[in-house]
């Protein structure tokens, strides 16, 4: 659980844009259109969009082990699972889920994975902006801050100077590797091609 509460996190969206700060989170959702309906939705989205980047300490799940079951040899993930990555043995098939969140074989077109072990990288669902470590709601407040600027229709410097913080706490926190890339080329053939086109040139 980090430092920041969603209320703190709303009122420095606020406070930069020079609104008047809130009490209270606001209840009128994201069809809200009033600054603090607006700044709230801001951090919302922002946290979701660093959450799918991958968030080593909150989101992660490394190298989880998962037998078919069943006569369908079929794997069922828990419902807090949003995204997989094959590891290790399994590393070399494709596969992705479907409805339900059971495991399907993209190259055999099928929900039938066999009977050996499946290995995946797998990210997590967050429950909410309070379960990230401090240092990720940091990097979420100066993006949600930025965001807010836009969709708030903040004057020109103000949106320069947030993005300027946003930069400034993302590079803090990549430094430490809190956060990182996992999304590796899906196209490696054609980078390699491209790669090999650039130097004979």
């Amino acid at each position: 659980m980090g430092a920041f509460t969603m209320l703190q996190a709303v009122n420095e969206c606020l406070q930069r844009a020079s609104n008047t700060l809130v009490s209270e989170l606001d209840s009128s959702g994201s069809a809200g259109r009033s600054p603090h309906a607006r700044a709230q939705y801001a951090v919302e989205v922002m946290a979701t969009k660093v959450y799918l980047e991958g968030v080593d300490e909150v989101t992660i799940a490394r190298f989880q082990k998962f037998t078919p079951t069943g006569g369908g040899n079929t794997v069922t993930l828990p419902p807090n699972i949003v995204r997989i990555a094959p590891v290790g043995p399994s590393r070399k098939r494709e596969l992705t889920t479907t409805a339900g969140n059971v495991v399907f074989d993209l190259d055999n077109q099928t929900t039938n994975l066999g009977t050996a072990d499946i290995f995946l990288d797998c990210w997590l669902s967050v429950a909410s902006f309070a379960d990230a470590p401090t240092e990720v709601q940091r990097i979420i407040i100066e993006r949600a801050v930025e965001f807010f600027q836009q969709i708030n229709r903040a004057s020109p410097e103000q949106d320069a100077w947030s993005k300027e913080q946003a930069l400034r706490a993302e590079a803090s926190v990549t430094a430490n590797k809190t956060i990182r890339d996992p999304s590796p080329n899906p196209f490696p053939s054609i980078a390699a091609a491209q790669a090999a086109g650039s130097a004979a040139r």
